[in-house]
C-alpha cells in the first residue's frame, strides 16, 4: 500500500511540473510573437501623414532684391501705433506666371510685381519647450527626431487683402488685424504638449497681431493688389509608440510656427489709362 501511494505522489508531481512547463513554453511562445510584431511594426514603411500639403516652399521662382532689418508702423488691435522689428526681405519674381500658377493663382487675370517677407523679430512665440516628454507605459505615443526648420507659406488662405485703381497714383496701404497661431499636423493622437517639447515651442499658441504693408502705386489705372499669406517656419519629426520590447514609429507629422507674413504685390491690367 505505500508503494502505491508512492507511485501516486510522484504521478501528481509529474503532472504538476508538466503544466507548469506548458504554461511557461506558452508565455514564451506569447512574448516571442509579440516581440517579432514590435519589431515588424518598426520595420514597415511609413506613409507621412497629409500635413498642410499647401503649406509651399516657391522661393525657386524668385530672385532676392534687397533684405534688412526695418522698424514697421503697425496699427495695434487697441488702436494705436507700434513700431515692430522685422527682417523684411524683396523678390521680384523670375517669371510672374511660374509663381502664380505654384502658390494657386491666377497667371491670366494676375501681373506679379514683388514679393516681400516680413519676420517681426519681437512677434516670434517661444516659450522654451526645452524639456522632455518621456514615455512612462507601453502604449504612450511620444516625438523625436526633429528636422531643422525652412521657410513655408501658405498661398491657399489670404489672410488680409487692399485693392485700389491707381487713377490718382499715391500708396497703397494694407493694415488689418488678424489671428495667427502655431500648430501641427499628425492624424495620431499625440498631445501638444509632447509636440511642443520636442521641437521647441508651444505648439498650440494664438495670438493677434497686423498684417501691414505699403506700396506705391503708378497714376496708370492699372488696379493694384496686396495680398497677406501667413508665413511659417516648418519641422518635421517623428511619432513613436513605446512597445513591451521595442519602440515603434506610428508616422511622420509636422509642426508650423508661425513668424510673419507673406505680401504679394499684384497688377490687374485691363483699365484703361485716363
Amino acid at each position: 500500500m505505500i508503494v502505491e501511494i508512492n507511485i501516486i505522489a510522484e504521478v501528481d508531481v509529474l503532472s504538476k511540473a508538466r503544466k507548469i512547463l506548458s504554461v511557461g513554453l506558452s508565455l514564451v511562445l506569447f512574448l516571442t510573437i509579440v516581440g517579432f510584431q514590435q519589431a515588424k511594426a518598426s520595420e514597415v514603411e511609413i506613409t507621412p501623414d497629409d500635413q498642410r500639403t499647401n503649406l509651399v516652399e516657391s522661393d525657386e521662382f524668385l530672385i532676392k532684391t534687397s533684405e534688412g532689418i526695418k522698424g514697421i508702423e503697425v496699427k495695434t488691435p487697441d488702436g494705436k501705433i507700434e513700431v515692430k522689428r522685422a527682417i523684411v526681405t524683396e523678390y521680384v519674381p523670375v517669371n510672374s506666371s511660374a509663381y502664380l500658377l505654384a502658390t494657386g493663382q491666377d497667371p491670366i487675370e494676375n501681373d506679379l510685381v514683388k514679393v516681400i517677407d516680413v519676420t517681426y523679430l519681437d512677434e516670434v512665440k517661444n516659450d522654451n519647450w526645452d524639456h522632455e516628454v518621456a514615455p512612462a507605459a507601453i502604449g504612450d505615443l511620444y516625438a523625436k527626431n526633429p528636422s531643422a526648420e525652412y521657410a513655408t507659406v501658405d498661398p491657399n488662405y489670404v489672410v488680409a487683402s487692399v485693392e485700389e485703381t491707381g487713377s490718382s497714383g499715391g500708396t497703397l496701404t494694407l493694415s488689418q488685424s488678424v489671428t495667427v497661431g502655431n500648430s501641427f499636423n499628425t492624424s495620431i493622437g499625440i498631445s501638444a504638449s509632447v509636440v511642443s517639447a520636442t521641437v521647441g515651442y508651444n505648439v498650440s499658441q494664438s495670438w493677434t497681431t497686423t498684417a501691414s504693408y505699403s506700396e506705391s502705386i503708378s497714376k496708370d489705372n492699372h488696379k493694384t493688389v496686396i495680398n497677406a499669406y501667413n508665413r511659417y517656419m516648418t519641422r518635421h519629426f517623428e511619432v513613436w509608440k513605446k512597445g513591451l520590447f521595442s519602440d515603434s514609429l506610428q508616422t511622420h507629422s509636422a509642426s508650423d510656427r508661425h513668424v510673419g507674413f507673406r505680401f504679394d504685390v499684384l497688377r490687374i491690367p485691363g483699365y484703361p489709362s485716363m
